[in-house]
């Protein structure tokens, strides 16, 4: 064998080996890198400039609509609570990276179509104002996750709150809520959802869609109808934790034992005697009941 030929099989046998070395190296590398593009959800968001809540908690809280005027699109808090606002400035629609907005406690009687520009708002309070609406471009603010409505005089919900598919927690206590729209059920993501001192009398018979769910709140719903709310209630597959309290109830109706499911039931302040309590815990007996 000349030695050309055998420099040449010399070559090919270190490139040989090279590959069998470094190949699966590469092709780690690779599908590491891919995985960087195929990020889950939460990383997209963050690209989109989106910020997590540890890093929210640095950022700047700013209280005065003038100073938060001067540069707005560095603004990403933006609190004007206890002002005695009796409407959301229309400049709000400015703050193209908000995504804490709060409001709460002010004289607020209508939330502005130009909610909706704030596409990257995560988290929204509005408690204690007079708010009697929302309007339909709420079902735009796609990346919010906590809605605070509650102590407003609320009679409904809009239907495009079922379009907000990152939504986690809804609080509309103290409103004069008497149901809620079926697009409720569209939120896969919701876990809390707080409709206590409301005037209810149903709920969807949708509501067993909801699969992220683990705490409902009903509470001082004097008018509700129990019996087919816990035909829908114990359908829930995920829910762990259900407030029945300031019912005035003195028994459980029928399908009480449907409830098996949960962790926590709260029945505080009703009106139930010893032996029904007795009753209940049989039919609950890996429930914790709160009397």
């Amino acid at each position: 064998m000349n030695i050309a030929l055998r420099v040449g099989l010399l070559i090919l046998v270190g490139a040989i080996v090279a590959m069998l070395i470094f190949a699966p190296r590469m092709f780690n590398k690779a599908s590491y890198n891919l995985q960087n593009v195929l990020a889950p959800s939460g990383n997209a968001d963050l690209a989109q400039g989106m910020l997590s809540w540890a890093e929210l908690e640095k950022e700047k809280r700013y209280n005065s609509l003038e100073e938060a005027l001067r540069k707005p699109e560095d603004v990403r808090i933006l609190d004007l609570s206890h002002q005695k606002l009796s409407e959301i400035p229309p400049e709000i629609a400015r703050f193209k990276n908000l995504q804490i907005l709060e409001l709460q406690e002010n004289q607020i009687g209508f939330v502005p179509d130009e909610i909706g520009n704030l596409r990257h708002l995560q988290y929204l309070h509005l408690r204690k104002n007079r708010i009697t609406r929302l309007p339909a471009s709420v079902g735009q603010l796609e990346y919010l996750k906590i809605l605070d409505l509650s102590a407003n005089q609320l009679k409904e919900l809009h239907p495009n709150l079922g379009d907000l598919n990152r939504l986690e927690e809804i609080d509309a206590r103290f409103n004069q809520l008497r149901g809620l729209p079926n697009e409720i059920s569209r939120l896969k993501t919701l876990k809390v959802l707080r409709l206590g001192s409301n005037e209810l009398i149903r709920l969807p018979e949708q509501m067993p869609e909801m699969d992220s769910l683990t705490l409902l709140d009903l509470s001082n719903n004097l008018s509700m109808e129990l019996r087919p709310i816990l035909g829908v209630i114990s359908k829930i597959p995920n829910l762990q934790n259900l407030d029945l309290s300031h019912q005035n109830l003195a028994r459980l109706p029928q399908g009480a034992a449907e409830l098996r499911k949960l962790k926590v039931l709260n029945l505080r302040k009703n009106h139930l005697k010893e032996p029904e309590k007795s009753n209940i815990r049989s039919l609950l007996p890996n429930t914790e009941i709160e009397f």
